[in-house]
């Protein structure tokens, strides 16, 4: 267990005064001044990519909106290239699948 802290470690770096190091150099400092501006550019672009992909996603993705027909958009017919044993979980899952698989067991027996 670490010792208790008046400060964090983040806080207490943002307080030191790097002029006081040993090796201190002005280019040093202007390098480690680019490095962070780049990095946080990099860091928004990714960010930026992240959401444009997620919203891309949304768009894509079929939803419970009607279509132009005026009935609800099935996710079956939106995805037609999942694999078998995804297929046939779905359809498993799917009471309406279920009633016309089996005209046998929509039969009453008396």
């Amino acid at each position: 267990m670490r010792q208790l802290q008046l400060f964090t470690s983040s806080e207490l770096a943002k307080m030191r005064d790097r002029t006081k190091r040993r090796n201190y150099s002005e280019a040093g400092e202007e390098f480690r001044r680019e490095h962070e501006r780049h990095r946080a550019w990099g860091l928004a672009q990714r960010h930026a990519a992240r959401l444009r992909y997620l919203r891309n996603l949304d768009r894509d993705r079929p939803s419970d909106r009607p279509t132009a027909s005026g009935a609800p958009a099935s996710p079956r017919e939106a995805s037609p290239e999942l694999p078998a044993d995804q297929q046939r979980r779905a359809e498993a899952a799917d009471p309406i699948v279920n009633r016309d698989a089996d005209p046998a067991s929509r039969e009453v027996s008396a």
